[in-house]
């Protein structure tokens, strides 16, 4: 809700602020007209796990039942605080025990869904206004947070718009081999985050981009084991969603690639080498009795 409100304030008076700091900002990229639900889905999705994803959606969606609750619970909080005392034998409760049993129904409806939610459709306005102005973003936030999506942070910092395309620099063209090109676009500024989440791709109309494109969004630990199959550059959304598993020391989704070309020529990932040099030259010698040749090795 912070975030929410600073971000409205700052645009409202941008030429005093020089810099924002926001801690685990709800923002998620959608159309203006859609914002408010997409936020409410997102962010008190019906889920029965962990308690606090619960709570949240119980309250924001099943307004009568959150109000006998509110009647039984946070009227009678002293009561209900004393209760505590003696069953956990602690004369001090947790602040976040103290917070459940006094927060009133009213301010959690309102937190939700005239701040957050009613809000989210303003989110891009007041984001766009403070980049025009030159103000300097600052965004924290925890990737254990079980409330707020760690992508919500990384969207906010994105300068691609699912939306609408977009004009962005083309600053080098790289042949990869007979088929395949490589482009590498410049982003608006020093400090811009393409900000394009795993498992999405974007789409190229002549100079404009567009994103985020695609069914499929990765999230770790979703399921158990992936089976990929990839041909020629199909190969890079398989590349994408197998390196953020194997960077993530908690995800352990097993990972089956079968990856198919017409040529040799016409493999694009190549194997890399680095360690001792009698390992490299012992490595090198069993990859090319594995049929990858020294054009298709590289060593650090």
């Amino acid at each position: 809700m912070g975030c929410t409100i600073s971000l409205a304030l700052a645009a409202k008076y941008s030429n005093c602020v020089k810099s924002i700091v926001l801690t685990a900002p709800p923002y998620i990229p959608s159309s203006k007209e859609g914002a408010s639900l997409t936020a409410l889905e997102k962010l008190a999705g019906k889920r029965l796990w962990p308690p606090l994803i619960f709570g949240s959606s119980f309250m924001s969606w099943y307004e009568h039942l959150g109000r006998c609750v509110c009647l039984l619970v946070c009227r009678n909080h002293r009561i209900w605080e004393k209760i505590l005392k003696l069953l956990t034998w602690r004369r001090d409760l947790h602040f976040m025990i103290m917070d459940l049993t006094r927060h009133t129904h009213h301010s959690a409806w309102h937190t939700m869904h005239n701040v957050i939610c009613g809000g989210a459709k303003f989110l891009d306005e007041n984001l766009d206004r403070l980049m025009k102005s030159g103000v300097k973003f600052c965004v924290i936030h925890g990737d254990c947070d079980n409330v707020v999506p760690l992508e919500c942070s990384e969207s906010i910092k994105s300068c691609l718009d699912p939306e609408n395309f977009r004009d962005f620099k083309l600053v080098k063209l790289t042949k990869l081999s007979h088929n395949v090109s490589k482009f590498t676009f410049a982003l608006p500024t020093p400090t811009s985050v393409l900000g394009l989440p795993i498992g999405q791709h974007i789409s190229c109309r002549g100079k404009d981009s567009q994103g985020e494109e695609g069914r499929f969004r990765y999230q770790p630990g979703q399921v158990r084991a992936f089976g990929m199959l990839a041909g020629g550059s199909g190969i890079t959304p398989m590349f994408q969603v197998a390196r953020a598993i194997l960077e993530n020391p908690k995800d352990k989704t097993k990972v089956h690639l079968i990856y198919a070309n017409v040529t040799y020529e016409d493999i694009l990932l190549k194997i890399l080498r680095c360690g001792p040099p009698p390992m490299n030259k012992a490595m090198a010698a069993h990859l090319e009795a594995l049929g990858y040749t020294p054009q298709m090795q590289f060593q650090f």
